[in-house]
């Protein structure tokens, strides 16, 4: 059991990382694959925001489905998939084929974050230790968009951008065939319910008023990593001029500033209450954002303009995830493979929409996208407030 209890989580997050790498070792490639397809800088930002929206429009139906069958049947269902649409991505010359399988990729990772954080939530029943748990996989994860992006950048010097997703599809492989040796079921009596039965249970989470607050207060605050995460490669290697490398390296303090939030949550979980640490991370993170915003106006040219507000948000980000994650999954009390596929086509929704926000407004200017940024973070401020105020 306690061999368990640690391996299965570990796993849980190598294969994740891996997964995540498919879109965080891909980004400095932007402008080589558009010159190779022959397409425009925002036609290739679609391929980022798809990439999202594959992640986010199956949730709730891998949720209910690892319900019904189980969580290791949709993880590994989900593997097969990613292996066989990453390595069709390293041999695509059609960039509508292109496009289209990066949105399978995503679909493929959404089968992990719906059923193997169900997993996760269902085997810590204690929430202190859940919180924990979940502090130091979101930390390991996160090195993926710092990794990730150096990686790629020194890959594109000596070899071609395709070599990138064949690289990711035997990396994924491997952890995949670990994890399946390992992770427990943790859905031990599936439910065979009627569609109506399901439809139900969605029903009572959307009108469940705990869970919609604490989930978008999240949400919102998270949509602006999706949007830095689609625009930085324009903004850093276009706009300001630096190359793949710089890029990768510029990834590193940000990334290190959510790891660094998300431990100080799992350090004082238990010594501080979990609204004390979401209100320090939504005052992080709302004044980051909004910071974000005045520098970009003000020095327009500036990279550590850029970067310094990111990286306070980031802190924020890290810092109200985890308690503010497991106080919504207990608000819901309903079936966990629905409850946590809510959260996250919430979180992958908003995320690709503020994505999609970029593709459309961004105007070759910093501030373009740190005013979305800003709008999003104060929405998220306020949303707490009333998370906070109301009595449920």
């Amino acid at each position: 059991m306690r061999k368990i209890q640690y391996t299965f989580p570990a796993f849980i997050v190598f294969y994740e990382f891996s997964l995540y790498l498919s879109n965080d070792m891909f980004l400095p490639a932007v402008s080589t694959i558009a010159s190779d397809f022959s397409v425009s800088q925002n036609m290739v930002q679609w391929t980022i925001t798809l990439w999202l929206l594959g992640i986010a429009l199956p949730q709730v139906i891998f949720g209910s489905l690892s319900d019904q069958i189980g969580r290791r049947p949709v993880i590994f269902g989900g593997g097969i998939l990613f292996l066989l649409v990453t390595f069709g991505c390293a041999v695509l010359n059609n960039f509508g084929f292109f496009l289209f399988f990066r949105f399978l990729q995503g679909v493929a990772c959404c089968s992990l974050m719906t059923a193997g954080y169900a997993a996760v939530h269902e085997y810590y029943t204690d929430d202190n230790k859940a919180i924990k748990v979940i502090a130091w996989m979101v930390a390991i994860t996160m090195i993926a968009p710092a990794a990730g992006p150096i990686m790629g950048a020194y890959l594109l010097k000596e070899a071609h951008w395709r070599i990138i997703f064949y690289l990711i599809g035997f990396v994924s492989f491997f952890f995949l065939a670990c994890l399946w040796f390992v992770m427990p079921e943790t859905n031990s009596t599936p439910s065979r319910d009627s569609l109506k039965t399901q439809v139900l249970v969605y029903k009572k989470l959307l009108l469940n008023k705990g869970y919609l607050l604490s989930c978008f207060t999240y949400v919102f605050s998270a949509a602006c990593f999706s949007i830095w995460i689609v625009a930085s490669p324009f903004l850093i290697m276009n706009v300001l001029d630096y190359s793949p490398e710089i890029f990768g390296y510029s990834q590193v303090p940000i990334i290190v500033a959510f790891i660094l939030g998300s431990q100080i949550a799992k350090w004082r979980v238990g010594k501080t209450p979990k609204n004390r640490l979401i209100k320090w991370g939504i005052f992080f993170s709302s004044s980051g954002g909004i910071l974000l915003s005045i520098c970009s106006y003000v020095w327009p040219q500036n990279l550590y303009g850029l970067l310094a507000p990111m990286t306070f948000y980031m802190i924020g980000l890290g810092m109200m995830g985890p308690p503010l994650v497991r106080i919504a999954i207990k608000q819901a009390n309903e079936k966990m493979g629905a409850t946590n596929a809510l959260f996250y086509t919430f979180l992958m929704g908003f995320g690709t929409v503020g994505g999609a926000m970029v593709s459309f407004f961004y105007n070759q200017t910093l501030f373009s996208v740190s005013l979305i940024i800003s709008v999003f973070v104060i929405i998220s401020f306020l949303l707490n407030l009333k998370r906070v105020n109301a009595a449920f």
